[in-house]
């Protein structure tokens, strides 16, 4: 049992929301969820739509064909119907009056999905009062009404005597129903984030309004200031202070912020900062994915410094990967960026979250006793200085964006600068040293053609070779580079698929510098739309013939 469900309308008819509603009805009834949300960047009007996706078995994607499509507009049916699939249903405004009864019951237009989840209900057999249930728990005030307008439209199809099956009770434990921004925002908050800071920027800004939300809960400070920069120097400020901080952006804010993340590698102070990916150059198109911001993560910043990339894949390595990049960030003291993307980070999915995993924070600290005067950039073996926050006793902090001394103080002497260099590219090869050790990468299937991708399209590749004898490798850390790791995996493939979102092939450009090996077939998406699962399958049947 795998179905899609599309509900489309205009910006302010709760498509998103009800999407959401309608996700939590088929998650609690034991099926695995995956929900997209498709939007334009304005307030009222235009065509939105969500798909639905409900199966029995683990998804890790949209597929972009529909079963069932509900359309308040016939613009919106006109514009989408190709995507519908042989026999798919349809209910449209020609067929229900989807306005006439807001307007009657009394009721809003972002009200609207919940006739959809009534026709949706008897259609599929699921019991009336479950599905009320539901509505009651996850609406609250707005329960009856919505309530009200469920019961109307079990009624219509009830009337109209509707193809109706009996969807069995499935046999999945409930697991949390998440999008990817908020996973990443309680992987944050696992590891102990404690100040996260941002300028709402589509597609990062619902984890700004997720934190700000649940602050007091998890015991945290979201702040929204003017701008990026005064949002990543505050970020900083309170590294500085000891405190474990990140800040959130898309990728025309993360312009904004090179010069704060060089000063952070000149000062090595830990810092975490999450760019999800949109449409580019320029404002571009703000609410449709894209994978254009790898070479601004490898190279933001003047000068040289460590930083490290990390690229989760899916929501659940969303949350895993975000509360790890607090780990290194402390531990090596350098800016972390994770790398997501609009379509992981603004999708949902059912999720199997380690939210019993633990991620400790440690860093090198300062001891009187062993380390003598506190020089806050002392040389040391792997190039990692103890640390000591201002108010440390009997410490004074010395912390200088001008090239410094060990002591912290402004020098440009040669052997000043050399010493300093030096310094900072021997904590750079104990990162690429101690990354080898956790590989880095995740390999799926066996075959002797390789897919090689980084972010969000793992989900549409999985699904793609299923049955085929095809090897997936996904990259997770893209600064360093799991070059040994991923050596070993191709050493015996024919050819190499490289999969990814963008018109310039960034990545793939990447994994022949760093592996020396030519990709046999670039496979390059940019119209801001994610990859599906059928689209990227045909393209793999080509290259097996």
């Amino acid at each position: 049992m795998d179905f899609s469900i599309f509900i489309g309308g205009q910006a302010g008819e709760g498509i998103k929301r009800g999407s959401m509603l309608i996700g939590k009805v088929f998650n609690r009834y034991g099926y695995h969820v995956f929900i997209m949300n498709d939007y334009g960047s304005i307030i009222r009007g235009g065509t939105d739509y969500s798909e639905i996706r409900v199966s029995t078995k683990e998804i890790h994607t949209s597929f972009n064909r529909f079963d069932y499509m509900f359309a308040f507009h016939m613009d919106v049916f006109e514009k989408y119907k190709d995507k519908a699939k042989e026999n798919c249903f349809t209910l449209t405004l020609n067929d229900f009056p989807y306005d006439e009864v807001i307007k009657k019951a009394d009721a809003e237009p972002f009200m609207k999905p919940s006739i959809v989840l009534g026709v949706l209900t008897f259609m599929l057999g699921i019991p009336q009062n479950f599905v009320e249930d539901v509505i009651e728990d996850d609406l609250g005030k707005n329960a009856p009404k919505n309530i009200e307008l469920f019961r109307i439209g079990f009624e219509y199809a009830r009337e109209k005597n509707f193809n109706n099956i009996h969807l069995i009770k499935g046999e999945k434990t409930p697991k949390p129903l998440l999008y990817g921004n908020d996973a990443i925002g309680l992987g944050a908050v696992r590891s102990g984030m404690k100040v996260y800071a941002a300028y709402p920027i589509t597609p990062s800004s619902t984890l700004l309004e997720f934190l700000a939300k649940n602050a007091d809960r998890l015991g945290i400070i979201a702040l929204q200031l003017e701008d990026e920069i005064a949002a990543i120097n505050l970020a900083l400020g309170s590294a500085y202070a000891g405190v474990p901080s990140m800040v959130g952006t898309s990728g025309a804010g993360l312009d904004l912020m090179g010069e704060t993340i060089s000063l952070a590698g000149a000062v090595e102070l830990p810092i975490v900062i999450l760019d999800v990916q949109r449409v580019g150059p320029s404002t571009g198109a703000p609410t449709y994915t894209e994978q254009s911001d790898l070479n601004l993560a490898l190279n933001i910043g003047h000068g040289e410094f460590p930083r490290i990339v990390l690229a989760p894949g899916d929501i659940e390595e969303a949350f895993e990967l975000t509360a790890k990049a607090f780990q290194f960030a402390l531990w090596y003291q350098t800016p972390v960026i994770v790398l997501s993307d609009k379509h992981i980070s603004e999708s949902a999915r059912t999720t199997d979250i380690p939210f019993s995993n633990n991620y400790p924070l440690m860093i090198k600290t300062y001891d009187k006793d062993f380390d003598g005067p506190y020089h806050r950039y002392k040389i040391t073996i792997d190039g990692i200085s103890p640390f000591a926050p201002p108010g440390t006793p009997d410490v004074i902090v010395h912390v200088n964006s001008t090239e410094h001394t060990e002591e912290g103080y402004s020098s440009s002497l040669p052997e000043t600068l050399i010493k300093m260099k030096e310094k900072r590219l021997l904590k750079m090869k104990t990162i690429e040293e101690d990354f080898k050790l956790m590989k880095f990468i995740n390999v799926f299937n066996e075959g002797d053609i390789a897919v090689v991708s980084f972010g969000s399209p793992k989900g549409a590749i999985l699904e793609a070779i299923e049955g085929f004898p095809i090897k997936f490798i996904q990259v997770v850390s893209l600064e360093p580079f799991p070059k040994e790791a991923v050596l070993e995996e191709i050493a015996h493939v024919k050819k190499i698929i490289s999969v990814e979102q963008n018109s310039f092939g960034q990545f793939a450009d990447l994994f022949e510098r760093k592996i020396g090996r030519n990709i046999d077939k670039r496979v390059l998406k940019y119209d801001g739309r994610p990859f599906s699962p059928w689209e990227l399958r045909s393209i793999f049947e080509e290259v097996l013939k």
